[in-house]
């Protein structure tokens, strides 16, 4: 087996691309699995590609998935005892949801919220 870069683990191995396949809109993916890496993952934590739903938040759901696709494989390679219990679908819907839960209780949007608030 060959060496596995963030590119592959993020979007071009089997369980990354299915996962992709199905949060993605039919004309987001052709252009999300074919831009450079770098261009790929600024366009997205820019929200400028996107999910099947046009109101969505695609920058946190991006951001979300892609950080349970990577916790997921270092897991699998980390720890002996690992078990994929639950899809990056599943889990990243309950982090959405609790996203969403927060930024609605605090009447702000993710994109509202600047450098200067954060600290």
């Amino acid at each position: 087996m060959g060496l596995e870069d963030i590119d592959h683990v993020l979007r071009f191995c089997s369980r990354a691309r299915d996962h992709w396949m199905v949060v993605l809109s039919v004309e987001a993916a052709d252009r999300f699995f074919s831009m450079p890496f770098d261009v790929w993952l600024q366009d997205n934590l820019h929200g400028s590609s996107g999910g099947k739903t046009s109101n969505e938040d695609w920058s946190m759901r991006f951001s979300i998935y892609c950080w349970l696709l990577w916790k997921r494989r270092c897991s699998m390679i980390f720890d002996p005892d690992y078990i994929d219990r639950e899809s990056v679908l599943d889990k990243g819907s309950k982090l959405i949801l609790e996203c969403e839960t927060v930024f609605v209780s605090s009447q702000l949007t993710p994109n509202h919220v600047s450098r200067d608030e954060e600290h």
